[in-house]
């Protein structure tokens, strides 16, 4: 959706609306131009933090905000505008564009969602869990039962059951764990982040 603003007044006044703000919404491009409408339009939670041109003090801006739809669905969109100044450098005019963003930030919340429970299954996992750099064997995080001492004896314990030295030959198939396993029993404590 494409717009301007007069901004003679000091105050940011819609001019001019393209006819697709209905889709973003629900309002004609005439409604759109009511005084007061955008702002209404505007998530409250957003309100405040928004500038739609009265504030502007870039010749360019960029932000991002929810806006209320007509059907009471709400959409995020990315504002960017331009102002267009005088021959004293006084702003007079902004023109600018929305664009719905809200497949992007719904995509953004999932992946935050998901890292959060991945995280949360891997710190708090009874169990000693650990992610490494497989060219160079650094740990990149270690949970909590490994850096406690008792876990450690317990793992290892539980990897050596039988026989240390048949059970470390059967179960350690590759050099990164077995690198890893002989840190573990000589007593080496991580600290995970």
């Amino acid at each position: 959706m494409l717009y301007t603003l007069d901004l003679g007044d000091g105050q940011a006044v819609a001019s001019w609306v393209s006819d697709n703000i209905e889709r973003l919404t629900g309002d004609t491009a005439a409604e759109a131009l009511a005084p007061g409408r955008w702002l209404a339009r505007v998530h409250p939670e957003d309100q405040g933090r928004i500038t739609l041109g009265a504030a502007q003090a870039d010749d360019f801006l960029e932000e991002e905000f929810r806006l209320l739809h007509q059907s009471g669905s709400c959409r995020w969109i990315c504002a960017e505008q331009v102002l267009i100044r005088n021959a004293a450098g006084a702003p007079i005019e902004a023109v600018g564009s929305w664009s719905d963003i809200t497949a992007r930030k719904q995509t953004e919340l999932s992946l935050a969602q998901s890292e959060e429970q991945y995280r949360l299954l891997f710190s708090h996992n009874p169990q000693p869990m650990w992610a490494y750099e497989d060219s160079t064997l650094a740990f990149l995080a270690v949970n909590e039962a490994a850096v406690i001492p008792a876990s450690f004896a317990n793992f290892v314990n539980a990897a050596n059951a039988s026989s240390p030295e048949s059970r470390m030959t059967t179960r350690v198939s590759s050099p990164a764990w077995s690198a890893i396993l002989a840190l573990f029993m000589a007593g080496t404590a991580f600290v995970g982040h």
